[in-house]
């Protein structure tokens, strides 16, 4: 399946951060998990690039994003 070309680099900073919740959190309580998910919710929804997202789909034009400075590695071994 192919991304959509106007996703832009967000699209994979958000798939990165639902990846990286769901290894993270694989023996937290749900409690854990979701206060983890409130945090990283307010940090994808924060920066400048979400506004971007948001103006472009309501102006109905190509977004002009910032730039992509997160690492999407996932650490090896993350399994036991």
């Amino acid at each position: 399946m192919e991304r959509p070309a106007n996703c832009g680099a967000r699209f994979s900073v958000k798939l990165a951060t639902i990846k990286r919740q769901v290894l993270d959190d694989w023996e937290h309580t749900s409690e854990q998990s979701r206060l983890t998910a409130l945090v990283s919710v307010s940090e994808l929804t924060s920066g400048s690039d979400f506004g971007e997202g948001v103006a472009s789909f309501t102006e109905r034009r190509a977004p002009q994003f910032a730039g992509l400075s997160v690492d999407l590695s996932v650490p090896k071994g993350w399994y036991r």
